[in-house]
């Protein structure tokens, strides 16, 4: 039921600012800790890699436009 994207979305544009996160998102510190560790469980220790941070990232940017690219037609 927790929105892993959109809270590492908002603590990632936060730069990693945990209250400000927390207060953004109307949730408990605890629970911002609790879903970045989760995030962190699916996705490596990804603060503490910069490219990986980055790819994190450039995806989360992309993710909500890959529902509005219509599919490429093979070609004939």
């Amino acid at each position: 039921d927790t929105d892993l994207l959109g809270t590492l979305r908002t603590f990632l544009e936060q730069n990693q600012n945990s209250a400000r996160t927390a207060k953004l998102l109307f949730i408990h510190y605890n629970t911002l800790r609790y879903r970045i560790d989760r995030a962190k469980e699916i996705l490596g220790d990804f603060l503490e890699n910069p490219r990986q941070r980055l790819e994190i990232e450039l995806a989360l940017q992309l993710y909500p436009l890959i529902g509005r690219i219509p599919p490429v037609d093979p070609p004939r």
